[in-house]
C-alpha cells in the first residue's frame, strides 16, 4: 500500500529539475492563453511508501501540504481482501429533479444538515461508452451509482446477494430512461458496526439530535468494521448516510471478493475504485 500525493502548483524550475531527476513525470501547462490568465503551473504525482522516508516528499509536504491524497493498493492486496470498499470515480450525471432528494433540518436558506433519496433520479439521456458502464451523480460523493443495460444484465446473472436495481427517469418526461439503472444496496450496517468512529469529529444536529461523523480533516480515513456484522452469504453492504466530508452526507459501500473478482474478470472496473476493507 502506498499513499499518492497529487500536486498542481506554480511552476518552479528548480523543483521541476528535482522531480525529473527522481524519475517523476511532470506535466507543465503549455497553453499561452491559460498561462496568461492563471500563470504557468505544473502537475505531478508522488508516492509515499508507508514506513519509508523521502527527502523530496518531506520538502513538498512542508511547502505545499499533503496535496490531494489517496491510497494506492497492489493487485495482490486487492485480490487477497475478503471485503472491499468501493465507489465511483466519475461524478458525471447531473440530477434534474427536485423530488429526488429530501432535505431536512435547515442550517440556513440553502444548507441542510441531512439529505435522503426519496424518489428516482432523473437525467437527460446518458451517453454510455463501450468501456464505461458506471457513473455517479453530482452531489452524491460518488456513492449513488448508475449503470447501463449491459452491466445490469451481467450483474443480475451472477445473482449477487444485497444488490437490486431501481429505474431512472427521463428528465421532463417522467418515463423510464432507457439503458439506465441505479444500483441499490439493500443491506445496511448499523453505525455501531464501525469501530473507529473515534477518528472522526461527531456533529450533533441541533434540531433532530442525530449524529453524523465528519472526517474532512483526514482525507485518508478508512472505516474499520466489526467482522461479526459481515455475513459471507451476502455480497454487498453499505453503512447508513452517517458520514460527511463537511459538504454532503453519504454511506460507505462494501462488496465481497466475489464481486470484485467478477467485475475484474469482465473488465467492468472502469470508473470504479476499490480498496481493502479493514475488518476486525
Amino acid at each position: 500500500m502506498q499513499v499518492e500525493h497529487y500536486y498542481y502548483i506554480k511552476f518552479d524550475e528548480q523543483l521541476y529539475s528535482k522531480l525529473i531527476d527522481e524519475g517523476i513525470e511532470v506535466k507543465v501547462d503549455s497553453d499561452p492563453h491559460y498561462i496568461a490568465m492563471f500563470g504557468k503551473k505544473m502537475a505531478f504525482n508522488i508516492y509515499e511508501s508507508i514506513g519509508e522516508k523521502s527527502c523530496l516528499l518531506d520538502e513538498l509536504l512542508a511547502k505545499f501540504g499533503d496535496g490531494l491524497t489517496d491510497y494506492v493498493f497492489s493487485k495482490r492486496e486487492l485480490v487477497e481482501a475478503k471485503w472491499l470498499l468501493f465507489r465511483s470515480t466519475n461524478m458525471k450525471l447531473d440530477p434534474l429533479s427536485e423530488k429526488t432528494i429530501e432535505y431536512s433540518c435547515p442550517k440556513s436558506e440553502f444548507s441542510y444538515y441531512h439529505t435522503k433519496q426519496v424518489a428516482p433520479y432523473a437525467f437527460k439521456p446518458i451517453k454510455w461508452k463501450s468501456n464505461n458502464h458506471f457513473y455517479s451523480a453530482l452531489g452524491s460523493y460518488y456513492t449513488d451509482i448508475f449503470c447501463d443495460d449491459y452491466a445490469k444484465e451481467l450483474l443480475e446473472k451472477e445473482n449477487f446477494n444485497g444488490l437490486s436495481f431501481e429505474e431512472v427517469l427521463w428528465a421532463n418526461k417522467n418515463i423510464p430512461l432507457p439503458n439506465s439503472h441505479q444500483l441499490v444496496f439493500n443491506n445496511i450496517l448499523p453505525i455501531n458496526s464501525v469501530l473507529n468512529l473515534h477518528n472522526t469529529v461527531p456533529i450533533n444536529c441541533p434540531l433532530c439530535k442525530k449524529t453524523k461523523y465528519n472526517f474532512d480533516g483526514n482525507l485518508l480515513y478508512r472505516i474499520e468494521v466489526d467482522s461479526s456484522y459481515l455475513d459471507d452469504s451476502y455480497d454487498f453492504y453499505k453503512t447508513g448516510n452517517d458520514f460527511t466530508n463537511g459538504l454532503c452526507d453519504f454511506p460507505f459501500l462494501i462488496c465481497s471478493q466475489r464481486v470484485y473478482s467478477f467485475l475484474t474478470s469482465m473488465n467492468l472496473t472502469r470508473n470504479l475504485c476499490f480498496e481493502p476493507l479493514i475488518v476486525k
